[in-house]
């Protein structure tokens, strides 16, 4: 979608440039029923003035359907390979970002990329390992100082991700911003494409029939 911001008639402070988060939410209708749609990535705009009318511009944001969740938890590595459970179902694995960070206090963080071939991984490789459960749910677990880089013991490991309703949006064509921008509301969303793309988790069944 392209978003338009308008304060032409604000009264607040206008800065020069403007961010929309990842994760700030739209909402689409389709067959008569609401869903909420979010952004993947953060996308900054300049302010651009002309004569009365002051707007900042996002060009081509991706968004995906879903709800976006972000969740913490500490490295122990008393635990030999720990791993951490997604807590929900349904995600859209392709939207999950992993990031670990010193301690709860630090500003920086290093991302992490998830492990598909072990062609060019070392020791320090910053990749992380995804496999689904006996339960049906992702879990995520690191390095071993082997096949990539084992984070510290009391880092924090920060996830976020989007958990969606597969297939049911596909086609969505008009949307309508819910969350505000920088306090701003005057807000103009425009269809690039229509949603597409979504479907539902590959059943056990099919699994099993194209494993081999």
């Amino acid at each position: 979608v392209n978003i338009v911001l308008d304060v032409s008639n604000e009264a607040a402070e206008k800065p020069s440039a403007l961010t929309i988060p990842r994760g700030t939410k739209l909402t689409t209708t389709v067959g008569g029923l609401t869903y909420r749609f979010v952004t993947l990535e953060s996308a900054t705009a300049a302010k651009v003035t002309v004569g009365a009318v002051i707007t900042y511009t996002y060009n081509d944001v991706e968004i995906a359907e879903g709800s976006y969740n972000s969740i913490k938890y500490r490295v122990d590595n008393d635990i030999a390979i720990q791993k951490h459970q997604v807590p929900h179902k349904n995600v859209d694995a392709t939207t999950l970002r992993v990031r670990v960070q010193a301690n709860e206090e630090s500003s920086n963080y290093d991302v992490f990329i998830k492990f598909t071939t072990l062609l060019n991984v070392t020791d320090i490789s910053k990749i992380y390992h995804l496999q689904e459960n006996s339960n049906g749910f992702y879990e995520l677990y690191m390095g071993d100082g082997v096949i990539g880089t084992k984070p510290a013991n009391n880092n924090i490991v920060t996830l976020d991700y989007v958990y969606s309703h597969g297939k049911e949006a596909n086609g969505a064509s008009v949307f309508t911003m819910v969350d505000s921008i920088g306090g701003f509301s005057g807000i103009t969303v425009t269809t690039v494409s229509n949603a597409a793309g979504g479907a539902e988790q590959e059943t056990i069944e099919s699994i099993r029939y194209n494993a081999p």
